[in-house]
């Protein structure tokens, strides 16, 4: 099947695209013999044939994914095409120009005669031109930059929570506040209800976070800490998301009894920084325990649903005496059990200050702790304390532990509490070490944000690129004690500062100023390999002739494939000098 078009007084005609097969071709003629009656019928015989033809060939449209083209390489293939085609005179035939049309998919002919009327002369007369738009030429912006930000200034904060809602207020249409938005013009930007903080709390986050600083100016490794939290994992969520095909009917009706009753379980775990044997490079994954608090009963009578006997699990509910009971025969015991051989026999674990946590001079604790003190059983020194209040964010099981457990237990589907503690317990089980370890470094960046902050919440959550910083390392492992920079005066930052720049040609290490005059910054170099590799993409696609072999520059476009060389807004081509003639068009296209 091929795509043909009719044509009406030497014009391209829309509304007759279509597509037909070569045996259907004489049923577009227009040259026919017959009576005026004959003619009407065949006519309408014609026309019937070529909807039923239509109707089984697709699209009608055929796709023109040239625009994608950088202009500036369209113009040069119709430009050579047109100097190759011309006669003496600088005219083109009807066949040239249909078939430029055909080749770089343009609506019209006198698309083409434009291009051409616009370089004619200055090919024939020999003298130098460049390839070049007007200015003004393209689709006209209603909005200019500034009259957006304008707009959206004067629209209050509590009125730009959806798009909709800006759109009302700004008087701008909801389309196009989505193309600036694409575009980066516009930014989403989230908040979050944090724990209000009293100047007590304030101060006890502050004093937490600064007795993590050694005296080098750099945190503690935190590798005898063991933070321990509970969490709460349900069987399904109420509302959830797919990405679904075009052709897909999947249903996705979801019941339940009510969406405040949907069955949970409570979970507690004890976590600890994962670490390595500096001698034999043992990897411990620093996961003590994780333990479902439920009960188990049995089925007094038989129902459609159980027989008499079965063992049903129930959620327990949390008290002090079911906490001292995991804490102390469970977590302890765990530490003991699962703590590495070449570490110190230490722990330190970390709760927060919910009502059923247990005391540190809690009876039930300091009998278990004292036994595992004797040196017969260990010489275990292991302690407990709180964390500050109203902190949810210096506790590595709220910071991240949980919440990653909770993204890979929703990937599975559970339709009851057996099923929800099989698959808890597996991504327990199967949770990256690599992430805890990311997790654990993490912990010491917000450390540093909290001390910034005086002690408050108010900050954002840092940064520092560990995927890259790994990778630019060669997979080590990121340092165990991250710099403290909240601490450190602001000489001292300069000089660390003036000793990561690069050395000048005298052997010093450059200033600032002179590293912003005599190197690209870091936004300003990947911007230059991001338009090297475009470039050299685009200069593999682009035209490549070589006069002295005679290669025609029809032939050559049909080897290039014009559908794949898309995408690219920037132009490649150097429009600062001139071009000469055909050789200078040539290297101009490529």
């Amino acid at each position: 099947m091929s795509y043909a078009y009719t044509r009406k007084g030497g014009c391209r005609s829309n509304s007759s695209n279509r597509a037909i097969d070569s045996a259907e071709a004489p049923l577009l003629s227009r040259k026919h013999s017959e009576s005026p009656s004959a003619l009407h019928q065949k006519h309408q015989n014609n026309h019937a044939n070529a909807q039923t033809i239509m109707s089984k060939a697709a699209p009608l449209i055929p796709p023109r994914p040239a625009h994608d083209v950088p202009w500036k390489i369209r113009h040069s293939g119709v430009l050579a095409m047109c100097a190759r085609g011309c006669d003496s005179g600088g005219r083109l035939n009807r066949a040239l120009i249909d078939a430029i049309c055909d080749k770089f998919h343009y609506k019209h002919p006198r698309s083409v005669r434009e291009i051409w009327k616009k370089y004619r002369d200055a090919f024939l007369s020999g003298d130098g031109f460049r390839i070049h738009r007007s200015v003004t030429s393209g689709r006209k912006h209603k909005y200019t930059a500034d009259g957006l930000v304008q707009a959206i200034r004067n629209v209050p904060l509590v009125k730009r929570r959806t798009l909709r809602s800006l759109s009302h207020h700004a008087n701008i249409p909801r389309s196009t506040l989505h193309n600036y938005l694409r575009r980066g013009l516009l930014k989403r930007a989230t908040s979050s209800i944090k724990p209000a903080l009293k100047q007590a709390n304030i101060q006890r986050r502050l004093d937490y976070c600064t007795a993590k600083v050694e005296a080098d100016g750099n945190f503690n490794d935190l590798m005898y800490d063991v933070h321990v939290d509970e969490k709460w994992f349900f069987v399904q969520r109420t509302d959830e998301k797919y990405y679904l095909l075009p052709d897909e009917d999947v249903n996705l009706h979801r019941s339940c009894k009510h969406k405040s009753h949907i069955e949970k379980v409570m979970f507690g775990a004890a976590v600890a920084r994962p670490r390595t044997n500096p001698l034999t490079g043992e990897v411990w994954d620093g996961k003590i325990h994780l333990h479902p608090f439920v009960e188990y009963e049995y089925a007094q009578r038989s129902s459609v649903n159980r027989p008499a006997g079965t063992r049903i699990t129930k959620p327990r509910s949390i008290n002090k005496e079911v906490y001292r009971e995991w804490l102390c025969e469970y977590v302890v015991h765990a530490i003991v059990a699962q703590w590495p051989d070449w570490c110190e026999k230490r722990a330190q674990i970390q709760q927060d200050n919910a009502t059923p946590h247990i005391q540190p001079t809690d009876e039930r604790w300091l009998e278990v702790t004292n036994f595992y003190r004797q040196p017969v059983n260990g010489g275990w020194n292991i302690t407990l304390s709180f964390q500050p209040p109203n902190s949810p964010d210096l506790n590595i099981c709220d910071l991240a532990q949980f919440r990653a457990m909770q993204s890979l237990q929703q990937m599975h589907v559970t339709k009851n509490v057996d099923e929800l503690i099989t698959i808890v317990k597996n991504c327990w089980r199967d949770f990256p070490v690599a992430t805890s370890k990311k997790i654990w470094s993490s912990l010491q960046l917000i450390y540093n944000e909290v001390i910034n902050a005086g002690g408050t919440n108010n900050y954002k959550l840092p940064h520092m690129g560990k995927e890259k910083w790994i990778r630019d390392h060669n997979g080590a492992d990121i340092p165990l004690c991250l710099p403290c920079t909240a601490l450190q005066p602001a000489a001292q930052q300069q000089q660390q500062a003036q000793q990561q720049a690069p050395p000048t040609p005298d052997g010093g290490a450059a200033t600032t100023e002179e590293a912003g005059t005599d190197s690209p910054t870091g936004v300003e170099a990947v911007a230059a390999g991001q338009t090297q590799e475009l470039t050299d993409a685009l200069r593999q696609l682009s035209l490549q002739v070589v006069a002295e072999e005679g290669i025609a520059w029809e032939s050559l476009l049909d080897e290039i494939d014009w559908d794949d060389s898309g995408g690219h807004d920037e132009p490649v081509v150097d429009d600062s000098g001139a071009v000469e003639g055909l050789d200078g068009l040539e290297e101009a296209a490529a």
